[in-house]
């Protein structure tokens, strides 16, 4: 019965998170109401020069082979086990571009310098004549 009981646990905690293997069904051109039909809304936005990014805070979970060592280890260690970092989702932080009303980039915050504003170093040689 306590296996039953926490197999059930388990199989929820997996079935609600949000993950970031999601992201896989975001694709170039998608709408933004096609986004967040997928993600859901966004944990924030930020905009510039006509670009908009959507900020999501997405778990990734463990591969199933750990979840499944750490599954039956949980029942022998009365689900100890799961604080252990390699049992735990990760939770990072992605970005949805929307430009023109369509997708024009997905990934991992930093990922093609998203939501980073643009700089150019721009170096001048330039030989000054002073007269005197």
């Amino acid at each position: 019965m306590k296996i039953l009981v926490l197999a059930t646990f388990t199989a929820i905690l997996i079935g609600c998170a949000s993950t970031a293997k999601n992201l896989n069904d975001v694709s170039l051109g998608m709408t933004k109401s096609d986004v967040v039909s997928i993600l859901g809304e966004p944990s924030e936005t930020r905009a510039s020069d006509g670009v908009e990014y959507m900020i999501y805070t997405l778990r990734t979970a463990p591969s199933p082979g750990t979840q499944t060592t750490c599954g039956v280890a949980g029942v022998y260690t009365l689900g100890l086990v799961y604080l252990a970092d390699g049992c735990q989702y990760s939770d990072g932080d992605y970005f949805v571009q929307i430009q023109g009303g369509k997708v024009e980039a997905y990934g991992r915050i930093g990922d093609f310098g998203s939501t980073q504003k643009p700089e150019a170093t721009i170096n001048i040689n330039q030989t000054i004549k002073q007269e005197r």
